[in-house]
């Protein structure tokens, strides 16, 4: 199916495995490396998101990882565009003010391996989550391991870094994921109101950028059902 069915074994992250394995590193994003090599076994500990990772069978070498978390989306900040957007495939009848999606904390490709452009493996990667999450791993077609636990999930989500060239945006978008809300003002004047922050406070610069470094994006899991 690809690099990461053909070569690799899909592992739930831990320190017992990692230290088996080659070092990894990810140069592009201190806080991704930081995470992968210093907390992500705090966060499953305390049930804050479980990672999980692909190892290279004939290296030992971690391919990429990415971290899942429950999650949900609210659509009463959203307005009535992005909301019909949101529901447009949701009968009227089961439709909600929240929908159950579970949120990709964190995703990379290491280093070595995001080298090798050729190999598509992060395209792979979210292709893999969807799948899981759509059908559960006893129906999917990758070759799973473990005992992925798979809940009642509509939509897979993201906070995606709103990096200058527009680079993880573009991939995400390239994968089918669309944005919450149309724009980044109206995704600001949306989430200062939910967090019901004082007039005075939604309109401060440093609230404003420090939440323009990411943008909320989604991806139906019902749009892998066959036609």
């Amino acid at each position: 199916m690809g690099f990461l069915d053909d070569n690799c074994t899909f592992y739930r992250m831990t320190p017992e495995l990692v230290n088996q394995c080659e070092g990894f590193v990810c140069s592009k994003n201190e806080d991704i490396d930081e995470f992968f090599h210093e907390e992500y076994a705090d966060y499953a500990r305390e049930h804050l998101g479980e990672s999980y990772c692909f190892v290279k069978d004939d290296t030992k070498e971690i391919v990429c990882a990415f971290t899942l978390a429950c999650s949900s989306i609210n659509t009463r900040p959203l307005n009535n565009k992005e909301k019909r957007h949101l529901q447009k495939k949701i009968p009227h009848v089961k439709q909600k003010s929240q929908y159950p999606a579970m949120l990709i904390g964190q995703l990379v490709v290491f280093d070595k391996f995001r080298a090798q452009k050729d190999l598509h493996i992060g395209d792979e990667l979210l292709d893999f989550i969807k799948a899981i999450l759509f059908k559960g791993h006893d129906e999917s077609d990758y070759s799973i391991n473990i005992n992925f636990n798979n809940v009642g999930c509509r939509f897979l989500i993201a906070d995606a870094v709103n990096d200058p060239n527009g680079k993880v945006i573009g991939f995400y978008q390239k994968n089918g994921f669309n944005f919450l809300f149309k724009d980044e003002a109206d995704e600001l004047r949306s989430i200062n109101k939910v967090n019901k922050l004082p007039f005075w406070k939604r309109h401060l610069g440093h609230i404003d950028q420090e939440r323009k470094k990411t943008r909320l994006m989604y991806f139906d899991l019902l749009e892998l059902r066959p036609a």
